[in-house]
C-alpha cells in the first residue's frame, strides 16, 4: 500500500518548493506587492530552524486548522484520501488531499488562494510524484474555513499497488 512513502513523496515536493512557500508566507500590500519579489528573502536559505518553524507553520499532514489567527499566514493540509478498488488487481486509485487556506484580507488583495491552487496544480498534475503512473487531478472545491479565512480542496488521484 505504502500510503506512508506515498505522503512522504508529496510533502516533500511541498517543503522543496521556494514559489509556494513564499505565497504561504508573504502577505502582500497591494496587488503589484508580490511575494516573489526578489526584495523578499528567500524561504529555503534561511537558518534550518527558522525554515522549519515556517514550514511547520504553513504545511499539515492532517486537517489542521484550530490554531489559525487573525495573525496566521496562509496553510495547505495535506492528507491521504480515499482508496479505490480498480480493475487491475494489483493497483488501486489513490487520492490526495490538499485543503488550502488563504486569509481573507490576502486573498481580496492579491488573489493569494487561486495563485496557490494553481502552484499546486502546476507541482502535480500529470506529473509522476509517487506510486503508479502520473497524478490525475480529481476534483476541486471550496471548503468551509475557519473565520476570516477562505478555503478551496484539490484532489489527486495516482496510482497505488496493492499488497
Amino acid at each position: 500500500m505504502n500510503m506512508f512513502k506515498n505522503l512522504k513523496d508529496v510533502y516533500e515536493i511541498l517543503v522543496k518548493d521556494e514559489i509556494l512557500l513564499r505565497l504561504l508566507y508573504y502577505p502582500s500590500e497591494d496587488f503589484d506587492d508580490s511575494p516573489l519579489s526578489d526584495d523578499k528573502p528567500n524561504i529555503l536559505n534561511k537558518s534550518t530552524t527558522e525554515k522549519w518553524d515556517i514550514i511547520n507553520e504553513l504545511i499539515k499532514t492532517t486537517n489542521k486548522t484550530s490554531d489559525l489567527t487573525e495573525e496566521s499566514r496562509c496553510r495547505i493540509c495535506v492528507y491521504m484520501g480515499n482508496r479505490r478498488e480498480t480493475r487491475n488487481n494489483a493497483v488501486a486509485n489513490q487520492q490526495v488531499v490538499f485543503d488550502i487556506y488563504a486569509p481573507i484580507d490576502w486573498d481580496e488583495i492579491s488573489f493569494r488562494l487561486t495563485q496557490i491552487c494553481d502552484t499546486i496544480d502546476k507541482l502535480f498534475c500529470g506529473q509522476r510524484i509517487t506510486g503508479l503512473g502520473k497524478t490525475d487531478s480529481h476534483i476541486g472545491g471550496v471548503i468551509v474555513a475557519p473565520s476570516g479565512f477562505i478555503g478551496y480542496r484539490l484532489i489527486y488521484d495516482f496510482g497505488s499497488a496493492k499488497p
